[in-house]
């Protein structure tokens, strides 16, 4: 039977962790429990200073000091409704779920989240005693081959369940004391931010690595601790080359490191350097490459974010374009002839160049603020008329009358035809 509330079956299970908040030093620990901890301690700063996630390490470590089978990070979605990362250690002998476990519906069993919504955990040291009232939960947990459970819930940054640590056995129960779970809850403080690294890795690595530009995250120090697929598509440097081995200055083209390094210092510090800026890098080739980096901090870490962004080939095409801009401002400004851009529309005069200038006697201003049939003689609906004609057509050729500023009427040869502006 389905329980969607709490049930006094289920309190039978549940432990408080407040309970066990008591110090822990070696009046009140056996031997046992202070060379685990020293055990795990040890794991743990042995992934610190190898400077990767080697969450299996710790994962071993925990399940074998409480005589485990398996254990498990389980990562939830916002919702708490669905598993989306499983991380899991287990003995060779026994059976894996972690395919199983991928968008495994964990809303079913809403009264245990609810339970450790509130800083407790649920231990059930065998599953073939829970009563006939769980019996809902007893055969989920057979159809996981699940002989006893402890799971430990793990919280956001904002004190709400995200997901949690089980350990589990297939073919035996467990037998836990309370010293045991004192143990237990002690060692998953120390590693809190541990666990919380190991849940983002899995929450966001598919998305850092596919990323279509590239990421780099940086120590305070400014050392490589993360580079994606793309950053090393683009610097020609591998992965293993880059994190925890190079500095993101090597990466900085010689002439621009000063500034680099001035905005690197000063970000966070001074509002007034930017948060992104154009810089060039020098890849594994020796090629120099034009960036664009986008720096952010890390909120309450001292650690930074840059995305690279390849803007090589963009620089060149707008080099191209301004050199052809230029060009064609050269064609029609400087030309003897005299040239009007004529909006067909309205009859707005947008350009004169300088022969039309000189020629029709008003200042470049005023020419640009007046419609073409203010110099012709031809009424306005004539004038649109013959605008529509050459509209539509690639080129016409007319004799006008126009009026010049000084009140002349010169007869003009005009070759007027479309262009199209974006």
């Amino acid at each position: 039977m389905y329980i969607d509330q709490y049930n006094e079956e289920i309190d039978k299970y549940v432990y408080d962790v407040n309970d066990l908040e008591m110090e822990i030093d070696e009046d009140n620990l056996t031997n046992k429990y202070i060379m685990g901890l020293k055990k795990i301690v040890t794991t743990l700063d042995n992934i610190v200073e190898k400077k990767h996630m080697e969450y299996q390490s710790f994962l071993k470590q925990l399940a074998r000091e409480l005589n485990f089978e398996k254990a498990l990070i389980l990562s939830f979605d916002e919702q708490n409704q669905y598993i989306v990362e499983s991380f899991e250690w287990k003995e060779d002998y026994v059976e894996s779920n972690i395919d199983r476990l991928k968008y495994f519906n964990v809303s079913k069993f809403r009264p245990f989240l609810k339970i450790m919504q509130e800083n407790k955990f649920i231990y059930i040291s065998d599953v073939d005693e829970l009563s006939s009232e769980l019996s809902y939960y007893k055969k989920i947990l057979n159809d996981f081959h699940v002989k006893s459970v402890l799971y430990f819930p793990i919280f956001d940054a904002k004190d709400k369940l995200s997901g949690v640590i089980g350990l589990s056995n297939q073919f035996k129960e467990s037998k836990i004391n309370k010293m045991d779970m004192i143990y237990l809850n002690y060692m998953l403080n120390i590693v809190k931010n541990f666990t919380d690294l190991c849940l983002m890795e899995g929450k966001y690595k598919a998305v850092f690595n596919n990323s279509g530009i590239g990421i780099i995250l940086l120590d305070e120090e400014g050392l490589i601790i993360e580079a994606n697929k793309k950053c090393e598509e683009f610097t020609g440097y591998s992965r293993s080359e880059m994190v925890y081995r190079m500095y993101y200055h090597q990466l900085i083209e010689e002439t621009m490191k000063n500034q680099v390094e001035y905005n690197f210092i000063h970000r966070g510090k001074d509002d007034n350097i930017p948060g992104k800026y154009k810089t060039k890098i020098k890849t594994r080739d020796n090629n120099i490459k034009d960036v664009l980096l986008r720096v952010s901090l890390l909120p309450d870490k001292k650690q930074r974010i840059i995305s690279v962004e390849d803007i090589t080939q963009q620089l060149i095409r707008e080099s191209n374009l301004k050199e052809l801009n230029e060009r064609y401002r050269s064609l029609f400004y400087d030309n003897a002839t005299i040239m009007l851009l004529i909006d067909p529309e309205s009859g707005n005069i947008k350009e004169a160049n300088k022969a039309a200038v000189d020629f029709y006697g008003y200042d470049y201003k005023t020419l640009t603020n007046m419609k073409i049939h203010d110099i012709n003689t031809l009424s306005a609906m004539e004038v649109r008329n013959e605008m529509k004609e050459a509209k539509d057509s690639k080129n016409k050729y007319c004799k006008f009358k126009h009026r010049l500023a000084n009140g002349e009427i010169r007869y003009v040869e005009v070759y007027s035809g479309p262009i199209n502006i974006n």
